[in-house]
């Protein structure tokens, strides 16, 4: 039933403009810059992704108007589409909606949901500005012009600030402490009763029902798969798997818990292969969060987050990668060498959630000062591994810096390392050196 709702309302919502009105503001913010037009597609993809909280959609909603775009700026077919994928995905990781798994997730913790999304936030944000880092070196390198046509942030009208009405509405309607059924009926009015008064929306009361059947035959693979994991659920449930996990856990891992949850993090990515993001984070939430509860012995926010994260990068993992399908149809590649693009653009996102393990403060808030320092050592290692994966050269020992800095980024998330700080300050050193030989080449 949540993710009827939210799929109704994501419907609703791009059926009225409002894709088009995320579009106006990426483009206003981002226009001007270096790689202007990828940067509209993740901030674009990145705010739409918010209502929609399904990668897919994301990808037809967004992707039809930024992958032309950049494939018209000289960015090749398979990296317009895999930066369209990394941008759509990330979207289901971003509150409130985040793939309607989070109000799952609040059932399965009971952990309010407005707790939820509020730790949510921070490593959304720190993934998109890893993201944002890659899209800017890349278009660096391959010297893609500013979008030179952007035009000023006036093109917002007062009519098109209409659409904020339903995220207002969603936030208040949380903090009030409605239950999740009502939050998405209240959004999902709210849209519709804007699409109708809206003077560029395409809905009107006859197509109204249009809409309806839309989302409804979007809801048949969500609910097919809902149907499948239940089965999964059941059989796991009957024949004693969900026990069994546990000791194939230690088989493989021993005492090790980075091996184990590398372990889990790869049943999770199987799991959710080709499954919509719910369907896949109960799966994973039923047969492996148990386990890793009981072995790692951390509170259940951190594990159910750390699954969720791989649960939602499943869309664009190799081999099935739905989301890179939905792309390769618009921008005309290959969806496998799209998805490798994109896994390579969401680098970050594969490191990030082993930091809700090694440095679960920043989920849990427990010390200012520790939750301050995770944060940090957080962010330097996205950013390292963003750097190292984005920047090119032709010298051979410049790649091995690249390397190196990419091994420090790894050791930042390790928890309790000897010499942690260090590594750090050699890192950010490495990166001043890397990026002054890289503009230094730009200018020969």
């Amino acid at each position: 039933t949540y993710a009827f709702l939210f799929v109704l309302f994501g419907t609703f919502f791009e059926k009225s403009g409002g894709s088009n009105f995320f579009f106006k503001i990426s483009k206003s913010l981002a226009g001007r810059t270096r790689g202007a037009p990828a940067k509209i597609s993740v901030l674009s993809s990145a705010l739409f992704g918010t209502m929609s909280g399904s990668p897919t959609s994301d990808v037809v909603a967004t992707g039809a108007i930024t992958i032309p775009l950049m494939k018209k700026f000289k960015y090749s077919a398979s990296m317009a589409g895999g930066i369209e994928v990394a941008a759509s995905t990330g979207g289901s990781l971003l509150p409130p909606i985040m793939g309607s798994a989070a109000f799952i997730m609040s059932e399965f913790t009971e952990i309010p949901y407005l707790s939820i999304v509020s730790v949510a936030l921070f490593p959304a944000l720190v993934y998109y500005m890893s993201l944002l880092i890659q899209v800017h070196f890349r278009s660096q390198v391959k010297k893609i012009p500013h979008l030179v046509e952007a035009g000023p942030p006036h093109k917002v009208t007062v009519h098109d600030l209409l659409y904020l009405l339903p995220l207002f509405g969603l936030i208040i309607s949380l903090v009030l402490g409605f239950s999740p059924t009502m939050v998405a009926a209240i959004s999902t009015c709210l849209i519709w009763l804007i699409s109708l008064i809206h003077p560029k929306s395409e809905i009107s009361l006859i197509k109204t029902i249009d809409v309806l059947s839309l989302a409804t035959l979007r809801m048949i693979p969500v609910t097919a798969a809902c149907a499948s994991a239940g089965l999964v659920i059941g059989g796991i449930t009957m024949t004693g798997l969900a026990t069994k996990f546990s000791s194939i856990a230690f088989a493989i891992g021993g005492d090790s818990h980075l091996s184990i949850c590398i372990f889990a993090a790869l049943v999770t990515i199987i799991l959710g292969l080709g499954m919509p993001t719910p369907s896949a984070y109960i799966l994973s939430a039923v047969l492996v969060a148990p386990t890793l509860i009981e072995i790692v012995e951390l509170p259940s926010i951190n594990i159910h987050f750390f699954l969720f994260y791989f649960a939602v990068l499943s869309a664009m993992t190799p081999p099935v990668a739905v989301a890179a399908y939905a792309a390769s149809a618009i921008s005309e590649s290959n969806p496998f060498s799209l998805a490798i693009s994109a896994l390579k653009l969401s680098a970050a996102a594969f490191i990030l959630p082993f930091a809700f393990i090694s440095m679960p403060g920043i989920l849990l808030s427990l010390d200012k000062f520790l939750t301050l320092r995770d944060a940090f050592f957080l962010i330097s290692s996205c950013v390292f591994i963003s750097v190292a994966f984005s920047i090119t050269t032709k010298r051979y020992y410049f790649s091995i810096l690249k390397v190196v800095l990419g091994l420090i980024s790894l050791v930042l998330i390790l928890p309790q390392f000897t010499f942690k700080l260090l590594f750090l300050l050699a890192g950010w050193l490495l990166l001043a050196l890397i990026l002054k030989q890289q503009k230094f080449e730009d200018t020969v």
